[in-house]
Formats: structure tokens, sequence, C-alpha cells
């Protein structure tokens, strides 16, 4: 019978916006399942250390700014040259910007452009040769239930990620034939440093409690509940497995019931 285990081990894995929250939660979920991950952020993260899981031997951070070529070429290059291969790379990182279309200040909107959607495809472009090399590889980037929905002052935040999931599917087909899949994970809103900056945020704005700012973000859930990272770090580890080979071109939404299809 065929092994039903999901199985990364001696995988060699990119988690783009590594450091914190979700992106955090995926590397240790891949070092603790037995597979090599490159952390690449900005700043290096906290707890990169035995406690949590990561070792010398099976994990490293390379800062990395996604938005810049050679940044993300030379990333590129550490992971060869300390593992020989790249087989998964997670295009995580991410921010958020909200206005309504009268007041979108078009700096913070190229900003966020260049880090959420253009960051992914330098991010791929650097990995994908090596993944074509070997003919095997897994491209998983982080979309949003956004993507679906059109929730008032999401409007730089919901292009992004509605163009990712449409490159999803276009890199899908490009690449079906060496053996790479292409998927996205698309969370509704997950336990994070952004999210609770969102909730701080909405408290303030409103002068209510934290409390109250939260019972607004799941109002329209239907599982009511915030999401945790490690439900995200589990979907990850599923595309990423051999059991996931006929996935590709996949919005996977883990979104508590927020959108239905």
């Amino acid at each position: 019978m065929q092994n039903l285990q999901i199985d990364v081990k001696d995988r060699v894995i990119v988690v783009t916006g590594g450091s914190q929250g979700i992106g955090r939660s995926i590397a240790q979920a891949f070092v603790s399942s037995g597979a090599k991950v490159i952390v690449a952020d900005m700043a290096a993260p906290a707890d990169l250390d035995q406690d949590a899981g990561f070792s010398e031997d099976n994990s490293i951070f390379v800062k990395t700014d996604v938005t810049i070529n050679s940044s993300v070429a030379a990333m590129a290059e550490k992971a060869l040259a300390v593992y020989g291969k790249i087989d998964i790379i997670v295009n995580n990182a991410g921010i958020i910007y909200k206005a309504d279309i009268e007041n979108i200040e078009i700096q913070s909107w190229q900003r966020l452009l260049d880090v959420n959607l253009t960051g992914a495809v330098l991010c791929t472009r650097a990995v994908v040769p090596a993944m074509k090399k070997r003919r095997w590889g897994r491209i998983i980037n982080m979309s949003s239930m956004q993507a679906f929905m059109g929730s008032p002052t999401y409007c730089a935040y919901t292009a992004s990620k509605a163009a990712l999931s449409g490159l999803t599917r276009l890199w899908a087909a490009e690449l079906a034939p060496v053996q790479v899949t292409v998927n996205a994970i698309c969370p509704s809103f997950v336990e994070t440093p952004m999210m609770a900056a969102s909730i701080d945020r909405l408290a303030r704005e409103k002068s209510i409690s934290t409390a109250e700012a939260m019972a607004h973000f799941t109002a329209p859930i239907p599982q009511k509940r915030i999401l945790q990272p490690e439900e995200i770090a589990f979907s990850a580890l599923f595309l990423a497995s051999p059991l996931a080979q006929g996935v590709t071109g996949h919005d996977l939404v883990v979104a508590a019931g927020c959108v239905m299809h």
C-alpha cells in the first residue's frame, strides 16, 4: 500500500517572510517534519533556535528583500550553496495597506504590490531553474480570502492577492510538464502580529475594546474564530507532499467558512 503519510523529509524549502506569523509557523512545521528550511526575511527571527526545533543542520536565515532582484538572487544562490537544491518555495512575504478609492496613496499602493506580487514573481523566477533541473518542485503562494471578496478599503491588498491567485494558475500550466506544482493558500484572518496590529488599530479608531474589535473581524465568519498559524502550516505541508502531486493550479481556501465555493 502506498505510504499515506505527509513526507517532506530532506526536502529543501524557502519560506519568504519566515521570521514571524504564518511564515514562522510554516518554517517550524517543515523543520519538525524533517525538511531543511531557508528563512528569507528582512529581519532575523527571534527564536530560530533549538528550543523551537531549529538547528544549524536544518535551517539558515538569509536576509532577503523580496522586492530587490539582486537580494532574491543572492538568497537562492545561498540556498543552493548550502543545501545543493531547492525543492519548495512558499511565497509568504506580504504587507497590508487599506484605504478607500478616494484616499489611496499611490506610493503605499505600489509598495504593497512590490512586496505581495512582484516579490513572489522575483522569488519564483529565482528558484524555478533548480526545480526544472531536477524535475520536481512545489510552489506555494500565500494568497487570501480577499482574492474572492469585495471588502471595502482592501483595494490594494485584494488586487495583489487576486493577481497572485491568477499567476498560480498560469504558472501551474507552464510548469506541469516538468513535474512542478503551483498552488495558493487563501486564509481568512489568522492570529499573527499583523492581525493583532489590525485589531488594535480598529479599537483605537472606533474607541472600542480589543474584544469588541475582535468581534468585528469574526462577525462575518461562520465559525466565528480567528485561524491559528498552524492550520495554514499544515496546508502547506500537504501541498508540498508527494500526496499532493495531482493538485496544481488550485486555490486552497482555509477560511473558517468565510468563502465557500
